[in-house]
């Protein structure tokens, strides 16, 4: 059987950058060896579920909004492609997988209105769960699935920056905002 790869839909920079602030060697469902920034073992947790969604907004550059669920807490990661690094949050209080989970169960990826986009913001949207593993890319979307995929991803890149003290996650969503009117 084939297996996704997060690399299989998001950015490899992206990737590396994600993985690095949360301490992991890779990112994966199952038992991980966290390790500091010396490649020490701190502990061990055991990812249960994971998303991430890598936003591209037009003439800027690509965002990443990741939460992971594990077997002790959840975190949610904020990165910019270009940023050196990413800022970690958690453990987070709160609901992160339901509304993600809730909105996938009804995606419309067969419908299109013919439409194409220009300008606009694009999206890359990976889950693994111990049981599944789904990809989906799409651009300024004109199904309302996708309308309501979108709105959660940027309803939770709002709770993050509500969070940020350093104002990388409110930048994003401040400058996204106006694509997605």
């Amino acid at each position: 059987m084939y297996s996704l790869a997060v690399s299989d839909i998001i950015n490899a920079r992206t990737i590396e950058i994600v993985t690095k602030a949360l301490g992991l060697e890779d990112l994966r469902t199952g038992r991980h060896a966290r390790r500091d920034e010396r490649g020490l073992r701190v502990d061990t947790l055991i990812v249960e579920k994971l998303w991430l969604a890598e936003i591209r907004p037009a003439f800027m550059n690509p965002a990443c909004l990741a939460f992971f669920l594990t077997d002790k807490q959840q975190f949610a990661v904020f990165a910019i492609k270009e940023e050196p690094a990413a800022r970690l949050f958690g453990p987070i209080e709160g609901d992160w997988i339901r509304p993600i989970a809730r909105v996938m169960q009804h995606l419309d990826v067969w419908s299109a209105n013919g439409g194409i986009s220009l300008d606009g913001i694009s999206y890359s949207l990976f889950t693994e769960t111990r049981d599944a593993q789904f990809a989906l890319c799409f651009t300024t979307p004109h199904v309302d699935s996708l309308k309501n995929l979108e709105e959660i991803l940027l309803r939770l890149a709002e709770r993050v920056s509500a969070s940020d003290t350093t104002n990388t996650a409110s930048s994003l969503s401040e400058r996204t905002t106006r694509w997605c009117a």
